[in-house]
């Protein structure tokens, strides 16, 4: 806690500092560097020396159900593509955060505490670690001391062995759901971000932080027992091998089929052998270039699946399946949300092909996004059913086509998350409102001495402020700024400038700098006045009607900004028969550091009311925000 206390305040004195310097954004020590070196560009592009890291996972692993417990093997192949040698690797050992004794954001269950991973073998080159004391614990990180250094341009391969019991009553992400069905994320031993930005990512996994991931390869088979249906990242390599011939025939069918096929009905459940009649089945699962790999599991889950096709996917179609409970009635139209979510993003919004073959919705518990898959909890309401379907699969463009550190800037992936999907979500249930649970979340805290800044590092947020200070900065301030820099920009511009990042990032790690200078380049503009005031600033958005003048039926309406965080002006006059009157000025009115503006309105008749602003602007105080005529 007093650690978390002594970053607060040096981040608070940073803030402070630089809030009073007039456009230049505060860049930090280790991001400068970054420049210096020609890995990051002041446009926005990645340098001429930009570099990453990657590895190859071969991994087998055996699941037991009944125990849920886990046993693996895993081959790893490391490429150090960077300029530096390597003495050490860090490697994450993610299920460690139930580890008795490791500190946690969230409460877990007594009864999901363990001993840690139990790694019964870790070689390098027939070199056994282990033996010879080469590996040491850092939180739920393992730090290896190389026997031989790895050079640039070179790998190093490791094999490891590994065993942990799954947790049973918590569920942070994943999960032991009811009727044999379980949601395995976090499992695998995963070789931490070595990066132009800190070196090695040393972070430990307090639960309540989200992750940052090289771009590898993944090979996995994972056996279960028989009628055991897995669904996982990547595309299944053995479905005939592994699936009944009828629900082969069918799976077949979903994967290019234009409506919903069910795969598997609750009459197959119960009446039918699901998968090839052997004691155990080894599913095979490759993906290429993403940054994680999860999967799910169950023997009484329903399935459907579907196709969405385009020549301009990159796979020309998207398999998009929904593996479910029975008495889950929200999810019975999940493929089908999932299907025109899909649509829209590839078409629309962000306007860029889903760079994935497939797509599974699980349905497990909360909302948790990985590539390919996500883990989605049964809603009480088909609002919440499309709201946090669309959600999770926006996911795909941030962080995964596009590898964002959400330990460190979670703003940049869930902000996006929040705004990218409010069209297709009202479109799809129209009770959804666009931005509304974004301005209501975001109001409750603005500007109290909880709210901070997005650039507040998110590793530095402790689990208590997972609603007031990480969810505001992380998912609702941020989706605002979007939302508002949209309407600074016009929806071309914007669309333009978010392609373009999207582009000169996919498949590769940006920091928040190469967001901004990204924006700036492709619009020709210095927004530097906008990232400052939402991104970095403390303060809050609010406008207030200062005072208005009148002249038979013209109107002069003197608009103050008294918040310093900068939002559009909408004025709207309603006359006595309901007629309203409509004028706007986009947020770039206050670009020069301006604190008023005059809006005036001629020719209206038997005036009755003065509304400053609407439901997509926040302001944290409305009461100034009516005037009476």
């Amino acid at each position: 806690m007093k650690t978390f206390q002594i970053s607060f305040f040096i981040f608070l004195f940073f803030f402070l500092v630089v809030s009073g310097q007039k456009n230049d954004l505060f860049l930090p020590l280790n991001f400068s560097s970054a420049f210096e070196n020609n890995t990051r560009s002041e446009d926005g592009n990645p340098g001429e020396n930009y570099w990453q890291n990657s590895a190859k996972y071969k991994i087998n692993i055996e699941f037991f159900p009944e125990d849920a417990y886990l046993k693996g093997n895993a081959k790893i192949t490391y490429t150090n593509n960077s300029p530096d040698t390597l003495t050490s690797l860090v490697i994450r050992f993610y299920q460690d955060l139930y580890k008795a004794g490791e500190m946690k954001d969230f409460n877990i269950e007594a009864s999901d505490l363990h001993n840690g991973t139990k790694v019964t073998k870790m070689e390098i080159n027939n070199i056994d670690l282990l033996q010879k004391k080469k590996v040491f614990a850092l939180g739920t990180n393992k730090i290896v001391t190389l026997p031989e250094k790895v050079v640039p341009n070179s790998s190093v391969t490791l094999n490891i062995d590994w065993e942990f019991p799954l947790p049973k009553t918590s569920k942070i992400r994943q999960g032991v759901y009811p009727d044999s069905s379980y949601f395995i994320a976090y499992w695998y031993p995963q070789i931490s971000v070595y990066d132009d930005i800190d070196g090695w990512d040393k972070f430990s996994y307090g639960g309540m932080q989200e992750f940052y991931g090289d771009f590898s390869d993944f090979d996995v088979e994972i056996t279960v027992p028989k009628d055991y249906i897995v669904w996982a990242t990547g595309e299944l390599q053995n479905p005939k091998q592994v699936l009944n011939e009828k629900i082969y025939s069918r799976y077949e069918e979903a994967k290019n089929a234009d409506k919903i096929v069910n795969i598997i009905t609750r009459d197959d459940i119960y009446n039918t052998t699901l998968t090839a009649d052997k004691k155990s089945l080894k599913w095979r699962f490759k993906a290429d270039n993403v940054t994680d790999f999860a999967f799910g599991t169950s023997k009484y889950y329903l399935w459907d699946g579907v196709a969405y096709k385009s020549d301009k996917l990159p796979t020309k179609k998207v398999f998009i399946s929904a593996a479910y409970n029975e008495k889950s009635s929200d999810f019975y139209e999940v493929a089908s949300v999932a299907k025109s979510s899909i649509q829209y993003y590839s078409e629309k919004l962000p306007h860029v092909p889903f760079p994935y073959p497939s797509l599974t919705v699980f349905n497990g518990s909360g909302g948790m996004e990985f590539p390919m898959i996500v883990n989605d909890g049964s809603s009480s309401s088909r609002k919440g059913m499309v709201s946090v379907t669309a959600h999770e699969i926006a996911h795909t463009y941030f962080p995964f086509m596009t590898g964002i550190n959400e330990k460190k800037y979670a703003w940049m992936d869930e902000g996006w998350a929040v705004f990218i999907p409010i069209e297709i979500q009202h479109e799809l249930e129209n009770s959804f409102i666009p931005m509304g649970e974004a301005l209501e979340r975001y109001e409750e805290f603005a500007g109290k001495d909880v709210e901070v800044p997005p650039m507040i590092s998110t590793i530095t947020l402790g689990g208590n402020t997972y609603r007031s200070t990480y969810r505001t900065a992380s998912y609702y301030r941020s989706a605002i700024a979007y939302s508002i820099l949209k309407n600074a920009l016009g929806e071309d511009l914007f669309k333009k400038c978010l392609i373009e990042y999207i582009n000169r990032w996919e498949s590769k790690h940006p920091i928040p700098f190469d967001f901004f200078n990204t924006f700036n380049d492709v619009s020709k503009m210095d927004l530097n006045w906008f990232w400052k005031a939402w991104f970095y600033e403390f303060g809050y958005p609010d406008l207030k009607i200062s005072s208005v003048q009148h002249n038979e039926n013209n109107y002069s309406i003197e608009i103050e900004k008294t918040g310093n965080l900068p939002v559009p002006i909408v004025v709207t006059i309603t006359d006595t028969d309901g007629q309203e009157y409509v004028k706007e000025l986009n947020v770039n009115c206050w670009k020069n550091g301006e604190t008023k503006q005059i809006l005036t309105f001629e020719n209206i008749k038997n005036a009755k009311n003065i509304v400053l602003g609407n439901s997509n602007i926040p302001d944290i105080n409305k009461k100034n925000n009516n005037w009476d005529l």
